[in-house]
């Protein structure tokens, strides 16, 4: 029977944040109007608001018939500014993805993921985990890199990263938006002129009431701050433009699937 890549949405410790929606139908071209094509992220606080949050994001989406980084002439067809906080239907967590552990030993490059996953729920769905829209940020890493909770924390540098082709480019990040059952995503286009930034980074330690024991409470985690520009493209060949994006998010340890690493919980019993 074929097998698939196991997909793991964390939702303990879930932060609910509110989505800001702003049209800006006056947006002039973002050549003009962005850090994106600067090498400065790292050093810019590119917040226009002052979140009332630990964990936030910003950033704007921008929607184009054609590849801006082709046709110059390329004009939006429309766009909004996104800011959220702690509010109702709007979540922000930890998800990741991978093909390590149990029933994938014929994979020949294995990976797992760590990732951030912004959402937003449709309250007038029967089902209350009904996706409305998402923002996922992924960043596949060998399976071997998760086995120690020291080299989980090793993972990622303060320092700029590079945007993946596909998912055995290890270390370098991948970007999906999805609306409306519209996806846009990063694979497969060229986005080598733009760059994710990586700061602040705090280690957290898990978080377990009683032993550790798989799934009963939260491994170890790491708060950071992801700064970035980055071209994406629907099935349909639409081109969407998360632009000046700054989220401070929480992304943690991942296990394989049909075991959990022998240090788990390491210093979950530690103040």
């Amino acid at each position: 029977m074929k097998q698939f890549p196991f997909y793991l949405v964390i939702s303990f410790l879930i932060v609910t944040i509110q989505f800001g929606c702003q049209p800006d139908e006056d947006l002039i071209p973002w050549e003009e109007n962005s850090l994106c094509d600067s090498n400065s992220f790292q050093e810019n606080d590119l917040l226009q608001t002052v979140p009332k949050t630990e964990l936030y994001g910003q950033f704007s989406l921008i929607f184009f018939d054609q590849n801006p980084l082709e046709f110059t002439s390329a004009k939006p067809t429309g766009s909004t500014f996104e800011f959220w906080e702690n509010k109702d239907a709007y979540q922000i967590g930890s998800g990741g993805s991978g093909n390590c552990g149990e029933g994938y030993e014929y994979i020949t490059s294995p990976y797992m993921s760590i990732g951030l996953l912004l959402s937003e729920f449709d309250n007038s769905s029967e089902n209350p985990h009904q996706y409305k829209r998402f923002l996922n940020i992924q960043v596949p890493f060998p399976c071997d890199s998760f086995s120690t909770q020291e080299k989980f924390y090793d993972l990622l540098k303060e320092e700029s990263y590079d945007f993946g082709n596909s998912w055995e480019d290890f270390s370098d990040f991948i970007i999906e938006y999805k609306v409306e059952g519209k996806s846009y995503s990063s694979l497969g286009v060229d986005n080598s002129i733009f760059s994710i930034s990586v700061s602040d980074l705090k280690n957290k330690k898990p978080i377990f009431n009683t032993e550790p024991n798989g799934n009963n409470g939260n491994p170890a985690s790491v708060e950071a701050t992801f700064k970035f520009c980055a071209l994406l493209k629907s099935e349909d060949g639409k081109y969407l433009l998360i632009q000046n994006a700054q989220i401070r998010g929480r992304y943690f340890r991942m296990a394989p699937w049909g075991y959990y690493w022998e240090d788990w919980g390491k210093g979950w019993d530690q103040n």
